[in-house]
């Protein structure tokens, strides 16, 4: 069963002056086929922190488009993806224990 109709479930939109959104990304999936797909579509938009984690900070645009593409690769009965919406304030809190390291900035090349 495929997600018919996707929609996110937190409003992007109360922050109007915000113009990105930092985002977690997380998916599980018994399939290896789907998990090979939903890695290549996280990562052209995010960066991979784990195997299925991912943090980003997209557009209003970008995570309607990254996250409906995720749904309809998924499979409603089998997967879960995971969209954790952050504040900057809740980033600068996150401890990082072991070997994580911070994802590095995206480069912005301008041209």
């Amino acid at each position: 069963m495929r997600y018919d109709q996707f929609e996110l479930n937190f409003d992007i939109s109360e922050h109007p002056s915000i113009d990105r959104h930092r985002i977690v990304i997380a998916y599980d999936t018994p399939d290896n086929s789907r998990r090979r797909k939903m890695a290549k579509m996280a990562v052209s938009y995010a960066t991979r922190v784990q195997k299925s984690v991912y943090e980003a900070m997209l557009t209003d645009a970008q995570l309607r488009i990254l996250a409906g593409g995720m749904a309809r690769i998924a499979d409603a009965e089998e997967d879960d993806i995971r969209l954790y919406p952050q504040c900057a304030r809740c980033m600068e809190l996150r401890k990082l224990i072991g070997k994580a390291m911070p994802p590095a900035s995206p480069i912005l090349i301008v041209a």
